[in-house]
């Protein structure tokens, strides 16, 4: 862990929940292609948005969100289809090769639950505290943000390397963590300058960080499926295949007029549908070249 897998959220995100690839060139070129599609896909969508008059809020947040939650859901079914279903077909004398990858997908689900679900959920009860407590917004930014990352970055550097690496900044902010709880016992209220000074200083660029984080943390569960790629290499290009066929059919069954014409929408979509399922069968053909089979688990059975 260094001062930068803490300090920037999308090497944050990237440590936490990219899937080990094989190290092979062809693994890395399948993951840059990936990001430069869904970063092409989300400039398109704001500037076609915007071209009609649409606020790059309402395009980005408005829509994007609502579409999110949507996908999120049919995210959901495809993982847990995924893996049922390669359980099912694996043999099996291999189907013990699979359990490792389980394992890492649920141990990413509970990291999904304690930086993302848990603050968001936590957020509104302190809304109705916070004249009282404005402290508590500081402290649940920073543990459930950069802090909260960091201990998991620091624990899985034990268990991978034997060793810790780059632990100031955890010590850093685990003191003011501490200072903050220490402060909130004595009675601070909303206004009061140290609740600004902590406000302004630590809240609002932990909120900023824990934002940008959830940005790439969501990248990353739709790049491997919500990491059912962990349990075999081939779910993933799968699982984003079922993933946006099925979002496209629900939009177009679905769909509401907004200001950007239905044939600009339908273009774009079909583009991005086209693109998304393009780069899915190449990755599939790379790892059926490779020896890699849905029959015989992830590991190849021929030489490479």
């Amino acid at each position: 862990m260094s001062l930068l897998d803490v300090i920037l959220p999308w090497r944050t995100a990237q440590r936490l929940h990219k899937i080990p690839n094989s190290g092979r060139d062809e693994d890395a070129t399948f993951d840059r292609l990936g990001f430069w599609r869904s970063a092409c896909g989300l400039v398109t969508v704001a500037a076609v948005g915007l071209s009609f008059g649409k606020s790059l809020y309402a395009t980005v947040i408005g829509n994007g969100g609502s579409d999110l939650a949507v996908n999120a859901s049919i995210g959901i079914g495809a993982m847990v289809l995924c893996v049922a279903g390669i359980y099912l077909i694996t043999r099996r004398e291999h189907r013990s090769a699979l359990h490792e990858g389980t394992k890492q997908m649920l141990r990413n689900m509970g990291i999904l639950c304690l930086t993302a679900v848990a603050p968001a959920l936590a957020i509104p009860p302190l809304r109705s505290v916070y004249h009282d407590f404005p402290l508590s917004l500081p402290i649940l930014m920073l543990v459930c943000g950069p802090l909260g990352c960091a201990y998991l970055m620091d624990l899985a550097d034990r268990r991978r390397l034997g060793a810790r690496r780059g632990r100031f900044l955890l010590y850093v902010m685990t003191g003011t963590v501490v200072a903050l709880v220490a402060l909130s016992t004595v009675g601070i209220k909303e206004g009061d300058r140290v609740a600004n000074l902590a406000v302004v200083l630590v809240a609002g660029p932990a909120a900023l960080w824990w934002l940008l984080y959830l940005v790439f943390l969501c990248y990353w569960m739709a790049r491997t499926v919500m990491w059912a790629g962990a349990v075999h290499p081939m779910l993933a290009p799968i699982g984003v295949m079922l993933i946006v066929v099925a979002a496209f059919a629900n939009k177009v069954t679905y769909y509401r007029a907004d200001d950007v014409p239905f044939t600009v929408w339908l273009t774009m979509s079909l583009c991005g549908l086209v693109a998304t399922c393009a780069l899915g069968v190449a990755e599939i053909r790379a790892l059926s070249r490779r020896g890699v089979s849905l029959r015989n688990g992830p590991e190849p059975t021929i030489a490479a």
